[in-house]
């Protein structure tokens, strides 16, 4: 679930609201530690683990989990020296 979607508090038709005088800007972004293990596998290979990951949320947008720049996080050492090549490059 989201803070963004439906009735979550940052979502257009929230439930409820924030408990501030102000009104809150149009845009808020609002950060929290995962607080549990992730990992990315893509293509039959384990491309990212870590228990520090980041979930950003946003208005209007599905969480979007940002894992730190650490060598442990990250199983892919480096990208590929050459592109694939394509169908237009040949």
């Amino acid at each position: 679930m989201g803070l963004s979607w439906q009735q979550g508090p940052l979502a257009p038709g929230a439930a409820g609201h924030f408990l501030v005088p102000d009104p809150l800007p149009e845009r808020l972004l609002f950060a929290e530690p995962l607080r549990r293990r992730m990992r990315v596998r893509f293509g039959g290979t384990w491309i990212a683990d870590s228990e520090d990951v980041v979930l950003l949320h946003e208005p209007g947008r599905y969480p979007v989990a940002y894992f730190p720049l650490a060598p442990s996080a990250m199983t892919c050492s480096s990208p590929a020296s050459t592109p694939p090549a394509t169908a237009i490059s040949g």
